[in-house]
């Protein structure tokens, strides 16, 4: 006569680097949301930040992750289109926040131009991979362009 085995469920074991990046991200967040400290102390904490989430996810990277199946869905979610133009806003200077609504709402008009909820952008039909309307739009209202850095995919 066969047994039947009683399978024990196994809790997943953390991940402890996304967890940690995740954390970053939170922090990265806050800081831009506070409203006590000057804009020099917010950028001096935010690079700090985003130094360590860098160097993070840099090396999380080479990890090799299981097999995920992804659905056009997952990988394009369409819902929050509104929320990331809302992040793009939310993102600039004081003074360029006008001038970031207009060009939005131009970008809104354009038939050959969308975005998704994760802020890829689409150009005539075709997904450019990589690319991030947030750098798209912070990068087209700078009163230089940035020498010390690539352009942002899109551009």
């Amino acid at each position: 006569m066969l047994q039947l085995q009683q399978q024990v469920p196994t809790k997943p074991i953390p991940d402890v680097k996304a967890e940690s990046i995740s954390a970053l991200d939170k922090e990265m967040r806050g800081i831009l949301e506070k409203e006590d400290i000057s804009d020099y102390d917010k950028a001096f904490k935010y690079r700090s930040a985003l130094t360590k989430y860098i160097n993070l996810v840099d090396s999380y990277k080479h990890q090799p992750i299981d097999r995920v199946e992804l659905t056009e869905e997952k990988v394009r979610p369409q819902e929050g289109k509104e929320t990331i133009s809302n992040e793009v806003i939310e993102t600039l200077p004081k003074p360029l926040k006008k001038k970031g609504d207009l060009l939005l709402k131009r970008l809104r008009n354009n038939s050959d131009l969308d975005w998704n909820g994760v802020g890829e952008i689409k150009y005539k039909s075709e997904w450019i991979r990589g690319s991030n309307l947030t750098d798209l739009v912070s990068e087209a209202l700078r009163y230089k362009p940035r020498e010390d850095k690539a352009s942002p995919k899109g551009w």
